[in-house]
């Protein structure tokens, strides 16, 4: 499956663990090397928001993820559309929130590294 990512699907050939690792980076506001809930949520639309709306459109989840990470956009598409649970074509609070036990795995109120690579494969492989 890790080759599938780095060939097929991530041009710069970055692994499943590599681009977890970096969207963890990215959230991580205190950079203390774990997501808080409360920092992926902030971080999540501080950053991915462009328009400031309160939400994160498919425009601009894939516009930052392929520009940020190098993945391809069929890879980065799947990803959006598991994250989206309602279908509206928009990341809202409420779609984020109900992620939270998939991703913080041990209840913690954190995302580690290896949460989250859990969770990337999940919704992109196996969603």
């Amino acid at each position: 499956m890790a080759t599938y990512w780095m060939i097929l699907v991530n041009p710069h050939g970055y692994t499943v663990d590599q681009v977890a690792g970096l969207v963890l980076h990215d959230l991580d506001a205190n950079g203390d090397g774990l997501v808080s809930e409360s920092e992926l949520i902030q971080e999540l639309f501080r950053k991915w928001d462009s328009n400031n709306d309160l939400k994160v459109s498919h425009e601009e989840f894939v516009h930052h993820w392929v520009n940020t990470y190098h993945d391809h956009p069929d890879t980065t598409n799947t990803f959006f559309h598991n994250l989206d649970t309602d279908h509206d074509r928009f990341l809202t609070m409420t779609d984020i929130i109900s992620h939270l036990p998939e991703l913080d795995q041990n209840h913690d109120n954190h995302v580690t590294l290896s949460e989250f690579n859990a969770f990337l494969h999940m919704t992109v492989f196996d969603g």
